[in-house]
C-alpha cells in the first residue's frame, strides 16, 4: 500500500507489473482499488497461515478462492449454525518437518457457488444481535461508492459504539459513519476519524475489524 501511494503521488508509471498478489492478511476492497490505481494489473488473493503455509488462492475479492490441494487437505466444520459459513481444519501434505494434522487455523470461510469467500480470523469477526456475522466484506459492501481510503480499521469501543479510523486524502462524508452504523445494527453509533497512519499490531499485521475481546 505504501508503494502504491508513493507511485500515485509521484505520478510514476509501472507498466511492467503483470500481477499483484494480496497476501499476509485479509485485504479490503479499498486496498484492492487503491493498488489497482497505481498498478493496473491482475490481482490474486493468496491466503494462508504461518503454520500451514498457503491454503487458498483465487482472484482477489471475487469470491472464487479454492483450496491449494497440493499443499493441504482442508476440512470444513459448521460455524455457529450459519449454514454456509465454516471454520477450517488443515492437514498438510508431503511435509517432513512439523506436519500438521487437523490443525485449527482460526480462519472462517463462507462457501459460495463460485468458490470460497475468506471472512478472516475468528477473533476479528463480530456478530449482530440476530447472530449474523460481520466481516470486512460487510464493511466494504456498505461504504459509499465515492469513498476512498488507503486503509481502515473499524474498532469497537463499547457494546453499541464503534470508531472507524481511516487513512485518506480527504475527510469522509457524514454518510460513511451512518452507513456503517446501519450495517452493525439498531442503536449502534459510529464515529469516523481520519488518521495520518494506523499502526499495526505487534505481529506486524493489520486488523480491519476489531471487536471487543470476549
Amino acid at each position: 500500500m505504501l508503494l502504491a501511494r508513493v507511485v500515485l503521488r509521484r505520478k510514476v508509471a509501472v507498466p511492467s507489473v503483470k500481477v499483484v498478489i494480496l497476501t499476509y492478511g485479509k485485504a479490503s476492497l479499498q486496498h484492492s482499488r487503491r493498488i489497482a490505481e497505481a498498478f493496473p494489473a491482475s490481482q490474486v488473493d493468496l491466503y494462508g497461515s504461518t503454520e500451514a503455509g498457503y491454503i487458498f488462492v483465487g482472484e482477489a475479492l471475487k469470491d472464487d478462492s479454492r483450496v491449494i490441494d497440493s499443499n493441504a487437505f482442508v476440512e470444513l466444520e459448521p460455524y455457529r449454525n450459519l449454514g454456509d459459513t465454516f471454520q477450517i481444519y488443515v492437514t498438510t501434505r508431503d511435509r517432513q518437518a512439523k506436519p500438521l494434522l487437523r490443525y485449527r487455523t482460526g480462519d472462517i470461510v463462507r462457501k459460495l457457488t463460485t468458490g470460497y469467500r475468506l471472512l478472516g480470523r475468528e477473533r476479528d469477526l463480530c456478530f449482530r444481535p440476530d447472530g449474523s456475522v460481520v466481516s470486512p466484506s460487510e464493511i466494504d459492501a456498505v461504504l459509499p461508492k465515492d469513498f476512498a481510503c488507503w486503509h481502515y480499521s473499524l474498532v469497537q469501543t463499547a457494546e453499541n459504539r464503534w470508531d472507524f479510523h481511516f487513512v485518506a486524502e480527504y475527510v469522509a462524508a457524514n454518510d460513511v459513519a451512518g452507513s456503517l452504523a446501519q450495517m452493525l445494527g439498531d442503536g449502534v453509533r459510529v464515529n469516523a476519524f481520519r488518521r495520518r497512519m494506523i499502526a499495526p499490531a505487534a505481529s506486524g499485521k493489520f486488523s480491519l475489524l476489531k471487536p471487543l475481546a470476549v
